[in-house]
């Protein structure tokens, strides 16, 4: 059960390092590690110093590895791994049953030398967000339909029956398997007039709240909390706009942190027209 690495470029290019395409990777350098760089204070007679803060760096992923000379997969690599454009690398271990990418731009595109028998290549991938994410996105519904219809059914005119049964948990308890906290996006969809939609994080009581926001039939409010694409949209009969504004002051965009994560919905009013969902990838520090 083999390892590969996919990269695939912003224009939907992609170029596939495995065993199966006979393009070997002989050395991979930044996977797993981190680097971190502390803010440290220092007073007169002190020993030592007071770590006042921490700060995950961006990192470079080196890969290396060779494949047998073959003009047309050198040409592929190279359309692929392109200059300036932005890319993911998706990694796969079967194994150990991981697949998962990270995001960024290549700040070194590859060298292949001049070898006719074995190509010997080797570029660098910079991730400004350092942390790998789960390639599958973990899905959470507050609210869902469950059937309450089944053959055989005798109908009747005089005594009311249901094809489904609306269920709804405003409350419900969020587990990231992840070894660092995850941002995620969350769907408010009105099916009929809501003011002051809101998420609240239980144990820490941190909020996202618009108060002021009304949502008509149909409307769309989409709050995302992922590390550098943070934002508060609503669709409005198919047009997207800014509604940062309506964000109150006491605001947080807040993550998922490892382990469980209660979180609650609710709204000034009409509580009961929303169907909420949250979307997030498992995010890994080093794999």
């Amino acid at each position: 059960m083999g390892r590969k690495l996919i990269y695939t470029n912003a224009y939907g290019q992609s170029f596939e390092f495995s065993d199966d395409q006979s393009v070997y990777v002989t050395s991979v350098d930044g996977m797993s590690q981190n680097q971190v760089s502390l803010s440290e204070s220092y007073v007169a007679n002190q020993i030592g110093s007071t770590i006042n803060g921490n700060k995950v760096e961006a990192k470079d992923i080196s890969i290396e590895g060779l494949f047998p000379y073959n003009p047309i997969k050198k040409k592929k690599m190279l359309s692929t791994i392109l200059p300036g454009v932005q890319a993911t690398i998706r990694y796969i271990d079967e194994l150990e049953g991981i697949d998962v990418y990270v995001e960024g731009y290549p700040t070194e595109t590859p060298t292949i030398d001049w070898d006719r028998y074995w190509s010997n290549f080797a570029f660098t991938f910079h991730a400004a967000y350092p942390y790998w994410m789960q390639s599958n996105e973990a899905a959470i519904d507050f609210v869902y339909y469950e059937s309450a219809f089944k053959f055989p059914r005798s109908f009747s005119s005089t005594v009311a029956w249901k094809i489904t049964n609306k269920v709804i948990n405003q409350l419900m308890t969020i587990d990231n398997q992840g070894s660092v906290e995850s941002g995620f996006v969350a769907r408010f969809i009105a099916k009929d007039e809501v003011k002051g939609p809101q998420l609240l994080k239980v144990d820490t009581q941190e909020v996202i709240e618009l108060p002021d926001l009304s949502l008509k039939v149909g409307d769309v409010l989409v709050i995302s909390t992922v590390e550098n694409d943070r934002y508060t949209r609503l669709i409005r009969d198919g047009v997207e706009q800014n509604v940062f504004f309506y964000t109150s002051f006491d605001s947080t965009f807040f993550k998922l942190m490892p382990g469980n994560n209660p979180i609650r919905f609710d709204a000034k009013e009409g509580v009961s027209d929303l169907e909420v969902s949250l979307e997030y990838h498992t995010t890994y520090a080093g794999v």
